[in-house]
């Protein structure tokens, strides 16, 4: 079923999901919500893991050449980690869930020749920490992104309140080859200005969600460097009617009940962000894409 929205076929412009969690939505959606992105030019997609009941899910939807053709889609690439929401297995078997995850990325991806990146991983102030104490988190995020600077693999990272502290972890770990072949992508990037200052220093890729239009973020949004500049879906979840104008736009795979997100608001958050910072819709759009260029040449 083809979707037309107001920003369709505008100059062609293709664009690359930087950060989404395809294997949540239903088989039927998934199918769907491609087919809609495919019409949208929106081909190419890093699908993030957040457990271990995603590993296997996540990684036959990105191998399912059929799926992939039947829509058009020209890549999904796959991501495994473990979320500062999902740490229940790995705090209730310390002495061997990392090996177990390094033995599944062996034996799934290493041997079979599928490249892969780390994430979701990373830490959260808010309320998960009543669940899941800073400490937890930062020792479980710190064995995942030592193993991907080890590998010289992407790294997909998640902060909520904690953007201080993870600067501070981050500088004061051995991630020479992250930094050096920028490597290292904040996930829906909701620092302040300090902060951009801060991270520009460890050679990150700020990736943007519709997540991050709030207006305490318009200060941010607007001292970016455009060279660093992703934008993601972070789709099912990260919904935000600010960065749309119209309903039309959204409501057919937006409803009350299932209040899916969908990759397309990457185009409808660039239309924002170009309007914030006074640039041409189409001028900012491919410098995004050149940006996504660059991330994704060890994957082609």
């Amino acid at each position: 079923m083809e979707n037309k929205n107001s920003l369709d076929n505008k100059d062609n412009i293709s664009f690359i999901d930087s950060h989404c969690h395809l294997q949540d939505y239903t088989e039927e959606d998934l199918d769907i919500i491609l087919n809609n992105c495919s019409n949208s030019n929106i081909k190419i997609f890093y699908s993030n893991c957040t457990c271990e009941s995603d590993f296997q899910k996540n990684l036959d939807i990105s191998q399912n050449q059929e799926l992939l053709q039947k829509n058009n889609i020209n890549k999904i690439i796959y991501g495994i980690g473990y979320h500062p929401w999902s740490l229940n297995y790995p705090l209730t078997n310390k002495e061997k869930w990392f090996d177990e995850f390094k033995e599944y990325i062996q034996e799934k991806l290493v041997k079979n020749n599928i490249k892969f990146f780390i994430g979701e991983i990373g830490i959260d102030g808010g309320k998960i920490k009543k669940t899941f104490s800073l400490n937890d988190q930062i020792d479980i995020f710190q064995k995942q992104l030592l193993y991907a600077n080890e590998n010289n693999l992407l790294v997909h990272i998640h902060c909520v309140y904690e953007w201080d502290k993870l600067y501070k972890i981050m500088s004061n770990m051995n991630l020479d080859n992250l930094i050096k072949n920028k490597k290292i992508l904040l996930h829906s990037f909701q620092g302040k200005v300090k902060h951009i200052n801060k991270f520009n220093n460890l050679n990150v890729y700020y990736s943007i969600s519709s997540g991050c239009f709030n207006t305490g973020n318009y200060e941010m949004l607007k001292n970016l460097p455009l060279d660093k500049i992703l934008f993601e879906s972070d789709s099912p979840s990260m919904f935000n009617k600010a960065v749309y104008d119209n309903e039309k736009d959204y409501q057919h795979f937006y409803s009350e009940t299932k209040k899916n997100n969908s990759p397309e608001s990457i185009k409808f958050l660039c239309d924002k962000l170009a309007k914030l910072r006074n640039i041409k819709y189409e001028d900012l759009a491919k410098n995004v894409y050149n940006n996504s260029l660059e991330v994704l040449k060890e994957f082609l």
